[in-house]
């Protein structure tokens, strides 16, 4: 079964329907068209490299339990089987900001991180640090951090909208805080310390 428009080819592989039910809808081995034009670390192709996954949701709601319950155990096959680092597992928004803003805010990116699908931070450590005149100055640039984290930096103000929406407070100021950059360090620090162990 494939899942498409007529007019736009818009498929995933994995679509959880509003009661939690799993509908697998492209064969994994198969390319999908979820991202589209797209970026992650130096991969642009996102179609060819990734499995997507839809969530029915108004764009504006949290999502129940039972769609977070169900998105978890895809998470859980997908990383066995594929043995997939945590930092891999990421939203459309991330590898195409400004153009997809799904899942929404109010996704619970921090539980999934918490059972190994997506990467989160110490929020003490965050505010400690933001608060330090000398952990402020001493920041490497945001866009460095953006690019180990894996986001593209061509529209600054439209990936530290993506990013806020995923992490921190999500509004469309186009501009970081103390806090956000720590945030942002602290992540940038994960990638690189987890890519050494591997």
């Amino acid at each position: 079964m494939l899942l498409a428009t007529t007019f736009g080819k818009v498929s995933s592989h994995y679509l959880v329907d509003t009661d939690g039910t799993i509908l697998r809808l492209v064969d994994e081995r198969d390319r999908g068209h979820h991202a589209d034009v797209s970026s992650w670390f130096s991969m642009h192709d996102l179609n060819s490299a990734a499995i997507g996954i839809e969530i029915t949701n108004s764009g504006f709601e949290p999502f129940s339990e039972r769609r977070i319950d169900s998105v978890l155990v895809i998470l859980k096959s997908i990383k066995e089987r594929y043995k997939m680092p945590a930092r891999n597992f990421i939203g459309h928004m991330d590898i195409a900001p400004g153009r997809k803003v799904d899942p929404n805010k109010y996704f619970p990116w921090k539980r999934l991180a918490a059972e190994g699908y997506g990467l989160w931070y110490d929020e003490d450590k965050a505010k400690q640090m933001s608060e330090d005149p000398t952990a402020v100055a001493s920041l490497r640039d945001s866009m460095i951090n953006f690019v180990l984290l894996g986001y593209g930096v061509k529209k600054p103000e439209i990936t530290i909208e993506a990013f806020k929406s995923r992490y921190t407070v999500a509004d469309k100021s186009g501009k970081l805080s103390d806090y956000d950059k720590h945030v942002l360090r602290l992540l940038a620090d994960q990638v690189m310390e987890d890519a050494q162990k591997e």
